[in-house]
C-alpha cells in the first residue's frame, strides 16, 4: 500500500508541475516586422505593405497589437485569438501616402502585449522619392500572400499565392512574372486594367512534397508596366510532410 500511495503522490506531483509550466509559458515570444517595398521611386501617392510576425508557443490565449508610424498615428488596439498548438500570427497593415515631387523617410512598428509580456518589434523603414508632375504611374505597390503559410501533414500539398497590385484608375495594360525559390517561373503574363480598376489580384499554385521532406519554399511576382518594375515580397512556406 504504501508503494502505491508513494507511486500517486508522485504522480500527483507531476501532473501539477506539468500544468504549472504549462500556465507559466508566454503566449508570445518575438515580432518581427518587413515592408513591401522598402524603396520607392516613382509616381505617388503609393500604397506601403508591413507585415508582422508574431512568434507564439503555442498556447492557446488572445494578445493585443497596436500599429505606431513615424507621424505618430496609431492604428488604435486591436485584439488576436491564438488557437492551441499556432506558432506564428500574421498582422498586415498599409500606409498610403506621397506627392509630387516629394521625399521621405518613413516607418512603422507594432507592440504586442499579452499578460506580463511587451514587446516591440524593428522598425520597418521605407525610403520614397515621388517624381514631379505628369502622367501617375501605371502600378503603386504589390504584395504576395500564402496559403497556407504553415502546414503539417500528408504530401503533396498546394499552396495557394494571392499578388495584389495597386494601380492607377485609368486604361492600361502590365505584364507579370512569377519566380519560386527552386528557380522556376511561370513566363510571361498580361494582364489588362479597366477605367477606375485601382487593384489586380493575381492568383497562383504550387503543389509539392514527399513523405517524411520538410520544405522552406518560396513565390513572389515580378510586375513591370513602362518605365516602372516593381518586385514584391517573398511569401515564404514552411511545410513538414508525414
Amino acid at each position: 500500500m504504501s508503494q502505491r500511495f508513494l507511486l500517486c503522490v508522485l504522480l500527483v506531483s507531476l501532473v501539477f508541475c506539468l500544468v504549472g509550466v504549462s500556465a507559466a509559458q508566454e503566449l508570445v515570444t518575438g515580432v518581427s516586422v518587413t515592408v513591401t517595398p522598402s524603396h520607392y521611386n516613382g509616381g505617388c501617392p503609393t500604397t506601403l505593405h508591413f507585415r508582422a510576425v508574431v512568434r507564439l508557443s503555442g498556447v492557446p490565449g488572445v494578445f493585443n497589437y497596436t500599429w505606431e508610424r513615424s507621424d505618430n498615428a496609431q492604428s488604435g488596439m486591436k485584439m488576436y485569438t491564438v488557437s492551441s498548438g499556432q506558432h506564428q500570427a500574421v498582422l498586415d497593415e498599409t500606409w498610403q501616402l506621397g506627392g509630387a515631387g516629394q521625399s521621405y523617410d518613413v516607418f512603422e512598428y507594432i507592440k504586442v502585449n499579452s499578460g506580463n509580456t511587451h514587446l516591440t518589434s524593428n522598425r520597418a523603414e521605407v525610403h520614397i522619392h515621388c517624381s514631379g508632375g505628369g502622367a501617375p504611374e501605371p502600378l503603386t505597390g504589390v504584395h504576395v500572400t500564402v496559403t497556407p503559410s504553415h502546414y503539417s501533414g500528408t504530401c503533396p500539398v498546394t499552396l495557394h499565392f494571392r499578388a495584389t497590385v495597386d494601380v492607377n484608375a485609368y486604361p492600361m495594360v502590365f505584364n507579370y512574372t512569377w519566380e519560386r525559390s527552386d528557380n522556376a517561373q511561370s513566363g510571361m503574363k498580361i494582364y489588362t486594367v479597366s477605367s477606375g480598376q485601382h487593384q489586380a489580384v493575381l492568383d497562383e499554385t504550387w503543389q509539392l512534397g514527399g513523405a517524411g521532406q520538410s520544405y522552406n519554399v518560396f513565390e513572389y511576382i515580378k510586375v513591370n508596366s513602362g518605365n516602372t518594375h516593381l518586385t514584391s515580397n517573398h511569401a515564404v512556406a514552411h511545410i513538414q510532410c508525414h
